[in-house]
C-alpha cells in the first residue's frame, strides 16, 4: 500500500525505479560487490513486425548478461558471457547491440542506479567550432580532446555563408578586449573561405574543461589573434539542423564513411589525419550519422547478392554512430576528374580483404584501422559513377 501511495506521487518515473524486485537486486548487487547496469532494450521482431521492450542486465567484473522480458518479467536470456564481439563498455543509453543476433537498441536505463551513474548529468557538454585554419590539423585536435577523456557526440561541417559571418565572428570573439573592429572583419572573412567544423563533446568536466583545453589548443595550432583554429563557443543548438548549410558539393566527389566499430575505438581522429596527410584529396564535407537498419539496407544494397558479407555489413553499419566524409580534388586541382578521385581513394584505403590490407598494404587506413572484413575501419565508394550519389546519401537526403 505504501508503494502505491508513493507511486501516485512519482508517476513520472519509470516502473522499474519502483519496482521491489529490482530494489532487492540493487541491494543484493552491492551486498555481492558486484556493480550491475541495467537498460531498457528494444528488439523489432519481424515475424510480428512489433518491437518488443527487454530489461537487460550487464554484470561489468564479470563482462555477463542477462535479459527479461519487459512486460512479463520472464527470463528471456539466461545470464552468460558476452559474445566476443562485445564489451561491457558497448552498453550505453542510445546505442545499438548485436547480441545473439538480435539488434537491441538501448533506448533508456533501466533503474535510478545505472541513470545516476551514467546519465546526461555525469556527462556534461562541451562545444567546440574548428575554423578553415585548423583544417591540416583535424585528426591531432580532436585527438588532444579524446586523450583528456572527451568523446564526440555530435559533429557536422557547415558552409558559413556571408550574411551570417559577421554575426557568429562577434559571438567568437566575444569578451576577448584585443578584439577591434578589423578582427570582426578578418574573422567574418575567414570563416567564409572553406568548411567550418562544429561538434559536441561529452566529458566529466564539461564546458569549463573545453574551454580551458581550448586556450591551449589555440596556441599550438593557431597562428594568431583571428587565426586561432579551435574555438569554444558557448552554444552550438543553431549548427544542428537546417540553420546552416551543410559544405558538401556534391560533384566531383567520392565518399568514405568511417565505420561504427571505429568510432566507438576512437580511431576516427587518426584515420582523419590519415586520410589528410596520404589522400592528395580534401575533406569538402563531414558528419556524424546514427543509420537505422533500413537505412544502412539502403545504402549498402549495391553489395547485396555481391559480398556474401551484406547481412553483416549493414548490421556493422547501423550498430552506433558513423563519420560520412565526402573527399573532392584539391582547390589547386584542376584537372583530377569524379570518377579519378574515387579511384584514388580506394588505393589509399586499401583492400577490402583485410588478410590482403594487412600483409601487402599494411600503410594503408584498413590495414592500419581494420580488423576483419567486416570491421574494416572504412567504408569508401568502388564504382566511379558512385561517388556523388554515395556522398548525396549522406549531404542531401539525410539532410531533409
Amino acid at each position: 500500500a505504501c508503494l502505491v501511495h508513493l507511486q501516485s506521487y512519482f508517476n513520472f518515473l519509470p516502473e522499474d525505479f519502483l519496482d521491489l524486485d529490482l530494489c532487492r537486486a540493487k541491494k543484493k548487487r552491492h551486498m555481492a560487490g558486484s556493480e550491475i547496469a541495467c537498460f531498457i532494450a528494444e528488439w523489432y521482431d519481424p515475424e510480428p513486425q512489433m518491437t518488443k521492450e527487454f530489461i537487460v542486465k550487464v554484470y561489468v567484473e564479470d563482462a555477463m548478461v542477462e535479459m527479461f522480458d519487459k512486460k512479463t518479467r520472464r527470463c528471456f536470456l539466461k545470464k552468460c558471457k558476452l559474445p566476443t564481439n562485445l564489451s561491457v563498455g558497448d552498453f550505453m543509453k542510445g546505442e545499438k547491440v548485436h547480441l545473439h543476433s538480435r539488434l537491441l537498441y538501448l533506448s533508456d536505463y533501466g533503474d535510478l542506479y545505472t541513470a545516476t551513474k551514467l546519465g546526461p548529468n555525469s556527462e556534461k557538454q562541451g562545444h567546440v567550432l574548428l575554423t578553415p585554419d585548423a583544417y591540416q590539423n583535424l585528426g591531432h585536435i580532436l585527438q588532444c580532446f579524446a586523450e583528456k577523456g572527451f568523446q564526440i557526440d555530435k559533429l557536422r561541417s557547415v558552409a558559413i555563408p556571408a550574411s551570417a559571418a559577421e554575426e557568429l565572428a562577434v559571438l567568437l570573439l566575444n569578451g576577448d578586449r584585443s578584439t577591434g573592429t578589423g578582427d570582426v572583419v578578418a574573422l567574418s572573412h575567414l570563416l567564409t573561405t572553406g568548411m567550418v567544423l562544429v561538434y559536441e563533446l561529452q566529458g566529466r568536466g564539461g564546458n569549463s574543461d573545453v574551454t580551458e583545453l581550448v586556450t591551449g589548443l589555440q596556441r599550438s595550432f593557431g597562428s594568431g589573434n583571428v587565426e586561432r583554429a579551435v574555438w569554444a563557443p558557448p552554444d552550438l543548438r543553431d549548427f544542428w539542423g537546417k540553420g546552416f548549410p551543410t559544405s558538401a558539393r556534391l560533384r566531383d566527389s567520392t565518399c568514405a564513411v568511417v565505420r561504427p566499430h571505429a568510432v566507438k575505438e576512437g580511431k576516427l581522429p587518426a584515420i582523419l589525419q590519415a586520410i589528410l596527410d596520404d589522400s592528395g584529396l580534401t575533406i569538402t564535407a563531414m558528419e556524424m550519422f546514427r543509420l537505422e537498419l533500413s537505412e544502412a539496407e539502403e545504402f549498402l544494397e549495391i553489395y547485396e547478392g555481391v559480398r556474401v558479407e551484406y547481412r553483416e555489413m549493414v548490421v556493422e553499419m547501423s550498430k552506433g554512430k558513423c563519420v560520412a566524409l565526402e573527399l573532392s580534388p584539391s582547390p589547386f586541382d584542376q584537372s583530377t576528374t569524379g570518377d579519378q578521385v574515387v579511384q584514388r581513394f580506394r588505393a589509399v584505403a586499401g583492400p577490402w580483404e583485410q588478410a590482403i590490407a594487412k600483409d601487402l598494404f599494411p600503410q594503408s587506413i584498413r590495414g592500419k584501422f581494420g580488423i576483419d572484413n567486416i570491421r574494416n575501419a572504412l567504408h569508401c565508394t568502388d564504382l566511379p559513377q558512385d561517388g556523388v550519389s554515395e556522398c548525396a546519401f549522406f549531404f542531401d537526403l539525410q539532410q531533409r
